[in-house]
């Protein structure tokens, strides 16, 4: 028997940015919803778009795929940030060469985009 693998999202909307809070596995299943939550948060027209991704404990090539499509989506007044991302994320974000692509910032790093930070 199996563990049910359980994905979800929250949003926080603040004066400067909307952070999405994303929870579980961003994956191939994780997938059409986490595009739907970037979707809602781009449609709160906040200059920027975080995903926080402090509860995320997988993150694949579906995942990127859903963070590199929402961020070529955007109008040209907003930005992705991709905060709280683990160490052993990073590096392979940084194998990907997303942070050339999407701000990254890891746990404990400044947070400007939160209102008055």
């Amino acid at each position: 028997m199996t563990a049910q693998r359980t994905t979800s999202f929250t949003q926080a909307v603040h004066d400067r940015a909307v952070v999405v809070h994303a929870h579980g596995e961003l994956d191939v299943s994780g997938a059409p919803a986490f595009r739907q939550a970037l979707q809602d948060a781009v449609a709160a027209g906040r200059p920027q778009v975080v995903v926080d991704l402090a509860e995320v404990t997988f993150l694949d090539s579906a995942g990127l795929s859903v963070v590199f499509g929402a961020q070529r989506m955007l109008p040209v007044s907003q930005s992705m940030v991709l905060a709280n991302v683990p160490e052993r994320m990073r590096r392979m974000l940084r194998l990907a060469a997303v942070e050339s692509v999407v701000e990254v910032h890891g746990p404990g790093d400044p947070q400007p985009w939160l209102d008055g930070s």
